[in-house]
């Protein structure tokens, strides 16, 4: 092999194929994900405000906790609810959001239809981020241990715009 077939060869850039066991848990990874979204989604539908946003962070904790056992890392109740926290927070304007539609179910007639869209929305495009970026986390071999939110920020908003996708092109049969 001569210089020119060996930069030629490496100027290819190369996609990992996932095989066996690696496939299988990146569909059960995604299943994870997507049945979450729909979860909290339907807590969207509780009509009493604030109970649905303590439902969403429950849900959102034990997608994380089942994601964990699925990449063999321990998993920390106690410390979920702050990694939740950090990188949620750079989600302002969709906090500030959640919040305005819990209210919102309060207001007779289009009050709870407003705010399930809006709810929806917001929170199925949250979850859906912090799965994915769980999963790439423990994919690199991190643990809760090392999670750091900062570093993610940018890959956490990317996947909630995807998120938000995600949930918009969903159909109810």
């Amino acid at each position: 092999m001569d210089d020119t077939t060996n930069a030629t060869s490496e100027a290819v850039p190369t996609v990992e194929i996932l095989h066996g066991s690696d496939l299988t848990r990146a569909l059960k990874a995604d299943k994870i994900v997507k049945n979450h979204v729909y979860y909290t989604m339907g807590v969207g539908l509780v009509p009493v405000p604030i109970v649905d946003i303590v439902g969403i962070s429950a849900l959102q904790a034990r997608m994380v906790k089942e994601l964990a056992e699925l990449y063999a890392v321990p998993y920390r109740h106690d410390m979920i609810k702050s990694i939740l926290a950090g990188l949620l927070s750079s989600l302002a304007a969709m906090n500030l959001a959640v919040g305005t539609f819990s209210l919102l179910r309060s207001v007779p007639l289009l009050g709870p239809l407003v705010a399930f869209a809006g709810t929806a929305l917001y929170t199925g495009g949250a979850t859906y981020a912090v799965g994915r970026v769980f999963i790439q986390h423990f994919e690199l071999g991190g643990t809760l241990l090392d999670f750091n939110a900062q570093e993610v920020k940018q890959y956490f908003e990317q996947e909630y715009n995807h998120g938000k996708k995600f949930v918009k092109d969903i159909r109810f049969a």
